[in-house]
């Protein structure tokens, strides 16, 4: 079965260079901790060019080339260390997982969350994955033959299996261990797929996991260590009865606080679709917004105003069921198209898979509703919405973007048959923002035609400007700079129980819950942008991404100077000798070594700005960090 699945692989390359060649990605060392005495511990995600451990800010202590997985240095006389991680790949998108690792298969992997804290050094890179469709301790295999239990599995960065149980970080030598899927203190619905549901983390590294079941639904968490957890939501029925988790009573139709009106009790949760986002942590001053299937703004119109935006002020409880929550996004005051469709399906009875993902950077909210045709009834793929998370903008949020609105002002239409423009961006399931905010990945639920200038691809790689909003170019009904590829078994297959998640050093974690001919997909893929970077992780708590410029006007360090280094300086010139000083080196080195340039033929700032799309995408990944 394995064999087939790499077949599989070499099938749906398309763009992006899908073979798993670990030489092009972006290594970094994590979880890195003290084994005794004066040995440590790091985990290599990725094979690397070279590693140096300077100790003391000195000291060097070069280790050459590794491969992925666990290596020590030593500490001896020293108190401080820098593990400084270098390569040297092409600059593409690739595929860095290992079709012989077992540990990347789940079922029906709903959720993937990374650790990008590098002030926790054990769990910094460790990878969690929400695993639905089958019980705690009960084998439900994968088309390609493992057996997986129902609930949270940890990964160390290398994508293998770890019990992470009191800060262990014991190899898991048995895939097939079902006991692996951790769901202590929590109820997850057995056989279903939309339990667990979407994971983030909370500043302490905690999982903080969504529940979409009517059986068990809200928000449940599980300690970094994957041995504590519970309920963050609680609550009553309309009696003021106690709901336990999982008891089949409840959250259909909402979960009720202890607070009450002139009506009754105040619903305080129902079944939670999209990821959670979180400040403060669990026990501490916590704060989780969510997007709720259940909760009506105007409690007398049922199903009005579903999959809202809401704040629940926890605190420091950890079973919350006191206050209801105030609304963020009414779902309906989202303002429609142009052409007077709508941009976000508000009013439906529930059931329709969408997902919210909100950026403290720029202050805006980032939803999606993937529906199949994205035509004026059934709304965009992704709308990029600001409202105040004080809930003061709830019922005037203003859109910034809309994926339908983009596709009507340019005349782009995915399907020419219908009546109404359909958004060129439609079936977006998920999507999430690279560590730089320099692109936008947007994840498909389900295969599509390539159209407009977009791919087929399952996964879009889209330019982002400095406000966070989609930097999309259209020459000729055409869209010219959106990059597209497909995970194993994507291409052509429904990928329901999508998730998209980065790790520090801008790796991409995709996952992928369809299974194509041959046994392929259910599972967690990894992608990286390549590139020539140095990563340090420092024993202070901090980590830096460096690219590596070894020749004058080299802007993106691929070791030669040419059109793509001027399409990375543009982007950025403070970053790059200036304007115009970085251009005028990059003028005149250009054509230096592997170029395959001469100096004579240097383009002009106005032809490079009509650059293909390849070059323009590979050109601006280069210069992310």
């Amino acid at each position: 079965m394995r064999l087939n699945r790499f077949v599989g692989l070499l099938a749906v390359c398309g763009l992006v260079a899908c073979l798993p060649t670990r030489s092009s990605a972006t290594p970094y060392a994590s979880n890195v901790f003290n084994t005794g005495g004066n040995t440590w511990q790091f985990m290599l995600n990725a094979p690397a060019t070279d590693v140096t451990v300077l100790r003391n800010g000195a000291n060097p202590l070069d280790l050459g080339a590794l491969s992925a997985g666990s290596h020590t240095f030593d500490m001896t006389g020293f108190s401080t260390f820098n593990i400084q991680v270098k390569n040297n790949a092409p600059t593409t998108w690739t595929s860095i997982s290992d079709p012989s690792n077992v540990f990347d298969d789940f079922t029906f992997p709903t959720g993937v969350a990374v650790n990008q804290d590098a002030t926790d050094l054990k769990y910094f890179g460790t990878v969690y994955v929400a695993n639905s469709n089958g019980a705690p301790g009960t084998a439900v295999s994968t088309a390609s033959g493992r057996a997986m239990g129902d609930g949270i599995y940890a990964l160390t960065s290398n994508m293998k299996g770890v019990n992470v149980a009191g800060g262990a970080f014991t190899p898991v030598a048995d895939p097939n261990d079902t006991t692996q899927a951790k769901a202590v203190g929590f109820e997850v619905v057995s056989g279903g797929t939309a339990s667990p549901n979407r994971i983030s983390l909370d500043t302490a590294g905690n999982v903080i996991i969504s529940d979409w079941s009517d059986t068990s639904g809200g928000v449940k968490y599980i300690s970094k260590d994957l041995t504590t957890g519970g309920r963050i939501l609680a609550g009553t029925d309309i009696n003021g009865n106690v709901i336990a988790d999982g008891s089949n009573t409840g959250p259909a139709g909402g979960v009720y606080s202890d607070q009450q009106d002139q009506f009754g009790r105040i619903p305080l949760h129902g079944s939670v679709v999209s990821k959670v986002y979180t400040t403060g942590a669990v026990g501490n001053n916590l704060t989780i917004y969510t997007m709720d299937e259940d909760l009506d703004a105007d409690l007398s119109t049922p199903n009005n105003d579903t999959n809202s935006i809401w704040r629940h002020n926890v605190g420091n409880a950890t079973e919350f069921q006191a206050l209801a929550p105030t609304l963020v996004v009414k779902s309906t005051a989202i303002p429609p198209v142009s052409d007077g469709g709508t941009n976000f399906i508000g009013a439906f009875g529930g059931g329709v898979r969408a997902d919210m993902l909100y950026d403290p950077a720029t202050q805006q909210w980032y939803i999606t509703n993937g529906r199949s045709s994205g035509n004026q009834s059934n709304g965009a793929s992704l709308i990029i919405v600001k409202a105040a998370l004080d809930g003061s903008q709830a019922s005037t949020p203003t859109v910034v973007w809309s994926s339908r609105q983009f596709s009507v002002d340019n005349n782009l239409d995915a399907d020419a048959a219908d009546a109404t423009i359909n958004d060129i961006f439609r079936r977006v399931g998920q999507v999430a923002i690279s560590p730089d905010h320099k692109f936008l990945i947007m994840h498909r639920t389900g295969a599509d035609v390539a159209h407009n200038g977009i791919g087929a691809g399952d996964v879009l790689v889209v330019p982002l400007d400095a406000n966070g909003v989609p930097m999309i170019n259209v020459s000729g009904g055409v869209v010219t700079n959106v990059l597209d590829f497909s995970e194993i078994g994507g291409a052509g297959a429904h990928t329901t129980g999508n998730s998209v998640e980065f790790d520090a050093a801008g790796n991409l974690y995709v996952a992928n819950s369809s299974v194509s001919a041959g046994n392929i997909g259910q599972q967690v893929q990894v992608f990286s942008p390549g590139g020539n970077w140095i990563a340090s992780t420092n024993s202070n708590g901090t980590f830096t991404l460096t690219p590596i410029v070894s020749l004058a006007g080299d802007y993106n360090g691929d070791g030669k100077v040419d059109a793509a280094d001027y399409v990375t300086w543009r982007k950025n010139p403070a970053g790059f000798g200036g304007d115009p000083a970085g251009y005028t080196t990059w003028r005149n080195n250009f054509g230096l070594p592997g170029s395959g340039a001469s100096v004579g033929t240097v383009p002009e700032p106005t032809t490079l700005a009509l650059i293909a799309f390849g070059l323009l995408l590979v050109g601006s990944r280069r210069g992310k960090r």
